[in-house]
């Protein structure tokens, strides 16, 4: 199945939909990232690493994240970050999201 995964590119981290194909199995979890209203990322960072999150645009915050070298297990390690997404603790970090909101994204205000 095609799993789709926003790109953030260097130098300036101009944005780049992009696609894997990832084991049907997945699909359930997928759905419940969804819902949780959670987006996939990648971005390849300053080190030549590259960090996969389940991002919250909602909060501005990221639930979960994974670095790893730019590389051949690169792909094992996403698949490995949305295998281990839990959607009771997902709804309870958001909970807690909620109650922290400035309005200005989780922690941004004073």
């Amino acid at each position: 199945m095609e799993v789709h995964v926003m790109q953030y590119l260097l130098p300036d981290g101009r944005k780049r939909d992009t696609s894997f194909d990832a084991p049907d199995y997945l699909a359930p979890i997928l759905t419940e990232i969804a819902m949780c209203g959670l987006t996939i990322e990648a971005e390849v960072l300053t080190t030549g690493e590259v960090s996969f999150t389940l991002a919250c645009h909602k909060y501005a915050a990221d639930y979960d994240i994974s670095i790893c070298t730019n590389g051949p297990g690169a792909r094992e390690l996403l698949i490995g970050l949305i295998e281990r997404f839990d959607e009771k603790e997902c709804r309870k970090w958001l909970r807690e999201q909620k109650e922290a909101d400035d309005g200005l994204g989780v922690g941004w205000g004073t």
